[in-house]
């Protein structure tokens, strides 16, 4: 239902306008359709699995027969 990518993710503490954000770094992933491959972040390697894409309609079946089983 969910695609997953390795990501190195970090909670923001120092910056002016990101105080307290989430970061996920996902430079390190190929960017082929643009014709670009980048590099590994700086940030260094990835701490996380972080949800890039979903399928909806299995989404919305699995949300709503969650939602039904409620009395």
């Amino acid at each position: 239902m969910l695609r997953f990518e390795p990501m190195q993710v970090e909670i923001e503490l120092a910056g002016e306008h990101t105080y307290v954000m989430t970061v996920c770094d996902h430079r390190h992933l190929s960017t082929e359709s643009a014709g670009m491959v980048r590099q590994r972040a700086p940030l260094g390697d990835p701490n996380a699995e972080v949800a890039v894409a979903v399928d909806p309609e299995r989404f919305w079946k699995r949300f709503i027969s969650v939602l039904a089983s409620f009395p």
